[in-house]
């Protein structure tokens, strides 16, 4: 299973098992197959992805930039992505796994080509601090 759809499926799949972890693990690679979806060339990275979701005026907010990087690097963290490991303090349950299938579940539509096409055509979003660079 390799498309954004497919990840998010087994993200809920693994919610309903009650596997927690193997649910957060699937909504993050979805966000990541999702990366690779809207640049080839990002090697399905999320950072590189949320880059050119930025450089497309789909993500403007530099803040929710931000919070989407720490949401990837929380669940990165040993014990979530790579299985329970020795030591591994991290306790996912069921909140956790709902909280991070709908922002990755989000983070896919935003991405999505169709979504890209009305954006298009919704009127321009308000600047503010949060979007300005620097």
């Amino acid at each position: 299973m390799n498309n954004a759809t497919g990840h998010l499926r087994k993200a809920a799949e693994h919610m309903k098992m009650k596997q927690y972890e193997d649910s957060v693990a699937d909504s993050i690679h979805a966000v990541e197959s999702a990366a690779g979806e809207v640049d080839p060339k990002s090697n399905r990275t999320l950072g590189k992805a949320l880059d050119s979701l930025q450089k497309e005026g789909l993500l403007q907010d530099l803040l929710l930039k931000d919070a989407l990087k720490k949401l990837h690097g929380y669940a990165s963290q040993p014990g979530i992505r790579h299985g329970q490991q020795e030591g591994s303090t991290v306790n996912v349950g069921l909140d956790e796994a709902i909280l991070m299938y709908g922002v990755c579940a989000s983070l896919r539509r935003l991405s999505h080509p169709k979504t890209s096409a009305l954006n298009a055509k919704m009127p321009p979003r308000v600047s503010g601090p949060a979007t300005e660079a620097r």
